[in-house]
């Protein structure tokens, strides 16, 4: 009977050591893979991934490998509320442009510390943004914003005119510069008729003198005359248009002309 059970016993002795050498062997795996993902977790908690190092730690066989991080991971808890202050239902929250799977229910939602940009949406209401600075260890953080209705969100601002208060450089008008470009003009052509009727009158007072014939004193007097005439009514033009066209922009002049 002995010799019959001996196989027996020698196959079961084979199983119990190929069965701990494989216990061994997963067990040298397990540790090798923590080990590994407790440095790629120290450097994403560097970095402040805190997020990151805690799924590189829940690979870790070992009960405290998560409780490294999970104490500085931050946490906010966000609401949204109408006009009256009533919570709304059905919104739903982005942090940094990534949506949020489910729509907002009263619970923690974890994110890595440093400045975040929180977004509240909800169908017939106009977006609210909220930027926040979450700081790593903070806990269930509030966050409220109150939702206006898209019918009763306010017009937008017409645009704003340029002006000294806006900063701005406000245009200047242009009929200053017209009325003194006329002016120059007139001037001009004064001075070429009050020179011209000067030159004739002085040709007949050379050739004729004192027998010239009245219609050609008549002539060169009358361009004289109205030569003065037109300097004097460009050159008071072209003072009021340059006046005007100096003046600060933001000064009313008052009266008529």
């Amino acid at each position: 009977m002995k010799r019959r059970h001996r196989p027996v016993t020698i196959a079961c002795a084979v199983h119990v050591i190929a069965f701990g050498v494989m216990l061994r062997d997963a067990h040298a795996q397990d540790k090798a893979t923590c080990a590994h993902a407790s440095e790629e977790a120290q450097d994403a908690r560097r970095d402040g991934k805190l997020l990151d190092a805690k799924k590189k730690l829940l690979l870790c066989a070992a009960a405290s490998c998560p409780a490294v991080v999970r104490t500085d991971i931050p946490s906010i808890v966000a609401m949204a509320r109408d006009a009256a202050g009533r919570d709304l239902e059905g919104v739903m929250l982005s942090i940094d442009d990534q949506r949020v799977p489910l729509p907002l229910d009263g619970r923690a939602v974890e994110l890595d510390p440093g400045w975040r940009v929180v977004r509240f949406e909800r169908s017939g209401f106009v977006p609210a943004r909220e930027r926040v600075l979450v700081r790593q260890g903070e806990k269930n953080r509030t966050i409220v914003v109150a939702l206006t209705p898209v019918d009763h969100a306010p017009a937008p601002a017409p645009p704003e005119r340029a002006g000294p208060e806006a900063g701005g450089q406000p245009s200047r008008p242009l009929w200053p510069f017209v009325l003194a470009g006329a002016g120059v003009a007139m001037a001009g052509a004064g001075v070429i008729l009050a020179v011209s009727g000067h030159g004739d009158a002085a040709q007949l007072q050379r050739e004729c003198a004192p027998a010239c014939g009245e219609s050609a004193a008549s002539a060169a007097l009358t361009k004289w005359i109205v030569g003065w005439a037109l300097i004097g009514v460009g050159a008071t033009a072209g003072g009021i248009g340059t006046w005007f066209a100096f003046q600060p922009t933001g000064v009313q002049v008052q009266g008529s002309f």
